[in-house]
C-alpha cells in the first residue's frame, strides 16, 4: 500500500514515516534516513519522524547527524508540549466560562 501511495506521488509525511520504519526494520538505514528526512521536510513538526531519524543515523554510524537530529527532536518536542499546554489552558478557560 505504501508503494502505491508513492507511485501516486502522495506527499504525506506519514507515508514516508512508515516507509522509513520498514527500511529500518530491514537494516537499510540509509534508505530509512532518506524516508524520515522526507517526512520531516513535509511536516517539520513531526516529532516521531525526528526521533526515528536520530535512531537511523545512530545505527548508520552518523554520530554528528544523529546529534543534530536529536537537538531538532528536543526542540520540536518542547514546542509540541508547549502547544498542548496552551490548548489545555484554552479548554479549561472555555469550560470555566460555561459554568
Amino acid at each position: 500500500m505504501l508503494k502505491k501511495a508513492l507511485e501516486l506521488n502522495v506527499d504525506f509525511a506519514e507515508v514516508y514515516l512508515e516507509l522509513g520504519k520498514i527500511h529500518f526494520a530491514d537494516k537499510q538505514y540509509e534508505q530509512a534516513i532518506r524516508a524520515y528526512e522526507r517526512a520531516v521536510h513535509l511536516n517539520p513538526a513531526f516529532v516521531e519522524a525526528y526521533h526515528r531519524l536520530v535512531q537511523a543515523h545512530t545505527k548508520a554510524g552518523n554520530e554528528e547527524k544523529a546529534r543534530e537530529a536529536s537537538e531538532e527532536f528536543s526542540k520540536r518536542q518542547k514546542e509540541l508540549e508547549a502547544d498542548v499546554i496552551h490548548r489545555q489552558k484554552g479548554i479549561m478557560h472555555f469550560l470555566y466560562t460555561l459554568k
